[in-house]
């Protein structure tokens, strides 16, 4: 009953309270706080930017991206170094062995926490508090957080899955995308090709 899933439209202050409009109906309240955070912006790297409209092609948090819709047995690329990276990863590789690689631009960054745990008591939480420049916070917000890492247990899982032959791996740099007739072809930096049937970019978010 405490949750409601709409779209805030507009914001404005009624006398003494707040009006919040939305797609589902008009929210009054004495305070709102606002928490949106970055979800509606995934990152597209540049050499991915072209090929935007390609429907082999998606990003993990694009609202059309369904993740079973990669078929059974299909070649697929999965390009990121965090969590979201490495779970898609092994979820197409469980449904499609041996035909699934990831792509990252750096080895493992093995964090169980997205952030210090100081961040989640007084410790680091007070001096943040004080500071009341928005642009600075979100300049400690995004040193603070460990981007491109995952926890211990999914490291694991990721090694296993190699070690298998379910999941292949590489490291490196991606320096171009071209699209085929059929294909998608993924060229590295040190000019290995890869070539699937899909790619799917799991770079997180604009920041």
């Amino acid at each position: 009953q405490l949750r409601l899933q709409a779209r805030a439209n507009r914001l404005a202050r009624c006398g003494d309270r707040w009006s919040v409009e939305t797609d589902k109906g008009v929210l009054h309240a004495d305070r709102v706080v606002i928490a949106i955070g970055l979800s509606e912006q995934p990152f597209w790297p540049g050499w991915a930017r072209p090929f935007k409209t390609s429907r082999a092609l998606r990003h993990v948090f694009s609202p059309d991206f369904v993740r079973t819709s990669i078929a059974e047995g299909a070649a697929a690329i999965v390009v990121g170094g965090g969590i979201t990276a490495a779970q898609t990863a092994l979820a197409l590789a469980d449904r499609s062995p041996g035909s699934v690689v990831l792509v990252r631009r750096h080895d493992e960054r093995v964090f169980d926490f997205d952030s210090d745990v100081g961040w989640m008591n007084a410790m680091n939480l007070r001096g943040f508090a004080q500071i009341t420049d928005w642009d600075q916070r979100r300049r400690v917000i995004r040193s603070a957080r460990h981007r491109g890492s995952i926890p211990s247990d999914v490291a694991v899982s990721l090694d296993a899955a190699v070690q298998a032959g379910v999941l292949h791996i590489v490291d490196g740099e991606v320096h171009s995308l071209r699209e085929g007739a059929s294909l998608l072809e993924l060229t590295m930096r040190s000019g290995l090709t890869i070539s699937a049937d899909h790619l799917v970019l799991a770079t997180g978010y604009v920041q």
